[in-house]
């Protein structure tokens, strides 16, 4: 028996919001995306990012911080359309 994430009256809600936080990560930059990559699913350190995009440990710190914060906004202000 296969698992079906789609119900018969669509999408469930943790499906529905993967696709939103997909569109939001999709809309990142290029570099912001791969810095979100590394931390996140592959789960590098900081250091490794940084020598591996030829920047210090606090620029990507800094740089992870402003996209988490894009992303929050993005999200945020996509759930208050779906609400109201």
């Amino acid at each position: 028996m296969k698992l079906r994430l789609v119900g018969e009256r669509g999408p469930s809600t943790d499906e529905a919001a993967a696709v939103i936080v997909d569109r939001a990560l999709d809309a990142l930059p290029e570099d912001d995306f791969d810095l979100v990559r590394l931390r996140y699913w592959d789960r590098l350190p900081v250091q490794d990012i940084a020598v591996l995009h030829g920047i210090t440990p606090n620029a990507v710190s800094i740089r992870l911080h402003r996209v988490r914060a894009t992303l929050r906004e993005e999200l945020t202000t996509k759930e208050n359309r779906d609400v109201g």
